[in-house]
């Protein structure tokens, strides 16, 4: 008898978190934060290049030219 109330109090446990409605969101501010973590991204773009510039590699052969291998 114990286990038949412990398996139906289980099976509308079960039911209950079945049928709950999903929890929704505001798309409003959703899309504003989402618009400004790209704006954020973008303007990083520019030091990106600045750390992947190949500028220093512009001397390596007059270096390399001088070393007497």
């Amino acid at each position: 008898m114990k286990l038949m109330i412990v398996l139906i109090f289980l099976v509308m446990t079960i039911v209950i978190a079945g049928c709950s409605l999903p929890k929704t969101t505001d798309t409003t501010k959703t899309a504003t934060g989402a618009v400004g973590q790209v704006s954020s991204e973008v303007s990083n773009v520019d030091e990106v290049q600045k750390d992947l510039s190949t500028s220093d590699m512009d001397n390596v052969d007059k270096d390399l030219a001088g070393i007497d291998w």
